[in-house]
């Protein structure tokens, strides 16, 4: 899933900590926050999951004139095509 060893996720509950380093006083606040989003994302990945599975994985292609949703393409299974613009 996106989520899984998901930057966002790490940064997320990271910067939870952090912040309630900073702000003790309004630490549940942080960690409420960062769970919420965490609970948000990965219900988002499991949006993703559904949808794509629905997808024949021989039919399953991205395509892209860069390799920016390189980390997409890896976690839900697509096969990449690269193409060049005129």
């Amino acid at each position: 899933m996106i989520i899984k060893n998901n930057k966002s996720v790490n940064y997320s509950a990271g910067s939870s900590n952090g912040d309630s380093g900073v702000d003790p006083d309004h630490e549940d606040v942080y960690k409420k926050n960062a769970e919420d989003y965490i609970g948000e994302l990965e219900g988002i990945d499991q949006e993703y999951e559904n949808k794509i599975n629905d997808i024949p994985e021989e039919d399953r292609v991205f395509m892209a004139s860069e390799r920016a949703y390189q980390y997409l393409t890896e976690r839900y299974g697509f096969k990449r095509r690269f193409y060049m613009g005129n």
